[in-house]
């Protein structure tokens, strides 16, 4: 993920984003690719260290998570610019973060969103290794 911190430096801006949504965009389909190739479950259960090892161990599995971060990261990084610069706040990053951020509805609706989806990974992985007893510890 470090060409992307330099891309951003020295590079226009689009060609960053661009590159990290095609890192995002080949994780996705490397990870449904090999779902499909080895029929992994799709309620994501464990049976074997093969779906952990084909998918996660691998390079394009984990890099799709690493790229969606810098590109928030990015996000965030704009909107703290433009902040304390007005000129910089005709991008897109101030614009979208001040929206969310005028109404408290809107603000509670984004962070129950989060809070869903966390509790979605949460309990989407304790059902995959709910039923395996104390072979864990």
């Amino acid at each position: 993920m470090m060409p992307s911190i330099y891309m951003y430096l020295y590079k226009p801006r689009w060609l960053v984003l661009t590159y990290l949504t095609c890192i995002m965009g080949v994780s996705v389909i490397y990870v449904f690719w090999m779902c499909q190739r080895h029929s992994f479950s799709a309620m994501i259960t464990v049976s074997t260290n093969l779906m952990f090892n084909e998918i996660y161990r691998r390079p394009f599995g984990p890099m799709g998570y690493y790229a969606f971060g810098v590109y928030l990261s990015i996000l965030y990084f704009e909107y703290s610019q433009a902040v304390s610069n007005r000129e910089l706040r005709k991008r897109p990053a101030y614009q979208f973060l001040t929206y969310i951020g005028r109404a408290k509805s809107r603000q509670l609706s984004v962070q129950l969103i989060g809070l869903f989806m966390v509790l979605f990974v949460v309990f989407i992985r304790f059902s995959s290794f709910g039923g395996m007893g104390n072979s864990l510890a």
